[in-house]
């Protein structure tokens, strides 16, 4: 061997070692998600409720939004726009409801009432995930709001399959990508996160953007309060 070869050798056996960080799998993912908004601090929230507003800026709608939890998996969302009226959803702990101007009010089952279900279970227990979902997949790295979030395909155990993105850097869940299903078939819908703050030790999201097809949608949530009385009424079906 020449001494450049030597000399080549000698520099890769003296090179130090860089270890290699762990790919995170999508269960890691959705653990860290519901650390860094509370973790623990969760398990004290009983109830919280939350008012907005809610806007389609093309059209020029507006209105207010109100969504009240209560523990184990209670929630509550209702939405009150202008020229439209109001539109209400609700999971009282066995019966999934909603009423609308348009379909009046109906009786969920299936996907739909899978859906709230989920929705209603994790509302107060993020950290809860592996009860509705049955496996979690990375599928990679893409740039949401310019920067990389990891993606991770979710499949529930009743329902459509969902796609979670989590920031590289703080873990906090910054869009999702569902298909709902509605009386007018299945609606594809992306959802971007963004305003965390803190609230009594938690963390939530105040500013949440949503595609519905080619209509976005505007959610600006406000006056959060943890633990405070909730209107029981708000969970209840409403009589025909």
């Amino acid at each position: 061997m020449n001494r450049y070869g030597l000399l080549t050798l000698a520099a890769f056996v003296a090179a130090p070692v860089v270890a290699q960080a762990p790919k995170p799998t999508g269960a890691s993912l959705m653990d860290k998600a519901a650390t860094v908004i509370g973790g623990a601090a969760w398990l004290k929230v009983q109830s919280f409720s939350s008012k907005g507003t809610v806007s389609v800026p093309a059209q020029g709608i507006s209105g207010t939004m109100e969504i009240q939890a209560q523990a184990p998996n209670k929630f509550a969302m209702k939405q009150s726009l202008k020229g439209i009226g109001d539109s209400s959803s609700a999971f009282d702990g066995t019966v999934g409801w909603s009423k609308d101007p348009f379909t009046g009010l109906r009786t969920l089952a299936g996907a739909e009432l899978a859906s709230l279900k989920a929705q209603s279970a994790l509302s107060l227990r993020p950290a809860g995930w592996k009860s509705v979902y049955s496996k979690a997949e990375v599928l990679g790295t893409v740039k949401v709001a310019g920067a990389p979030a990891y993606r991770v395909r979710l499949t529930p155990k009743v329902g459509n399959p969902e796609t979670q993105y989590f920031d590289v850097k703080t873990g906090l869940q910054v869009r999702s990508d569902q298909t709902l299903e509605t009386p007018n078939g299945k609606i594809a819908v992306e959802s971007y996160f963004s305003d965390y703050r803190s609230v009594s030790g938690i963390k939530m999201a105040h500013k949440i953007r949503q595609l519905a097809g080619p209509t976005e949608i505007v959610i600006l949530l406000s006056d959060v309060k943890i633990n405070a009385p909730v209107e029981a009424s708000a969970f209840e079906k409403p009589k025909e």
